[in-house]
């Protein structure tokens, strides 16, 4: 009987999967992970970080997310150091299967990039790569597909300025990246009560919103929207880690004074 089996094969040029790498290392690790992939052999890669190392405990959240067994744990942690700059093959294969949301049965390292050979849909297309690569909600996102800032904005305001409006701008989005790709902000910023962050062709769209409407919800402030800078978005996070922090200090407080009162009943 006949052996021969046919396959669907794909290249992935090591320039694509450095884009890949950084983009789903950032994303987890929460800052940036400039990566670029190492073929040492013909039987093994890996990810390599360009600038800064990887702590243990970074290496850990990593093999956390891909849902990795303590095998690969052991494998990928430095024997003799608590950093390292390099990112264990079979964990670089499970960050690279998530972003392309992809299985394969084989792969073969070349000088031009990875071979994959497995049974693929013919429709499959590998996301782009590049700086407008957003990795979130665990889809990859290619922005430049997205909705111009001013059409969006222009849009939002014509129909009203609300959050019924604006979700179903985004409809759109979780059609075709399976995610809406707006997040809700309910801080204060100092000048509004809170805001929305919605992802748009140029960046990270900001908009916010003082009012409530008992039927449409949030009511946005036209003046308010601005494309958001890394170092504001920098703001935002370190806001939020105060509140959280606050928090669950607070909530760590009274649960354990209602535990002491409920204990002496």
């Amino acid at each position: 009987m006949s052996e021969m089996r046919s396959y669907t094969t794909l290249l992935l040029p090591w320039t694509e999967i450095a884009d890949y790498a950084t983009a789903i290392i950032s994303s987890v690790l929460g800052r940036t992970v400039a990566c670029q992939p190492n073929a040492d052999s013909h039987d093994y890669w890996a990810i390599i970080t360009r600038e800064t190392p990887l702590s243990n405990v970074e290496i850990a959240k990593l093999v956390r997310y891909v849902d990795g067994d303590p095998d690969m744990l052991k494998r990928a942690l430095p024997a003799e150091s608590n950093v390292t700059r390099s990112v264990e093959m079979r964990l670089s294969e499970a960050l690279l299967r998530d972003v392309l949301k992809l299985d394969w049965e084989r792969s073969f390292i070349t000088e031009e990039g990875l071979w994959l050979l497995g049974h693929f849909s013919e429709s499959f297309q590998p996301p782009a790569a590049g700086s407008d690569l957003l990795y979130v909600d665990g889809k990859v996102v290619d922005c430049t597909k997205l909705m111009p800032m001013k059409e969006f904005v222009d849009t939002l305001f014509e129909e009203g300025g609300t959050l019924t409006e604006f979700t179903k701008l985004c409809e759109q989005n979780h059609r075709i990246f399976g995610t809406p790709l707006y997040w809700v902000y309910p801080l204060t910023d100092g000048n509004f009560n809170g805001c929305y962050f919605v992802a748009v062709r140029e960046g990270i769209l900001a908009i916010s919103y003082d009012m409530i409407d008992c039927a449409d919800h949030e009511v946005f402030e036209k003046e308010s929207a601005r494309l958001c800078s890394a170092e504001e978005l920098g703001w935002f996070l370190a806001d939020w880690k105060r509140f959280s922090e606050t928090t669950e200090t607070m909530l760590g407080a009274l649960h354990a004074f209602q535990m002491r009162k409920e204990t002496k009943q």
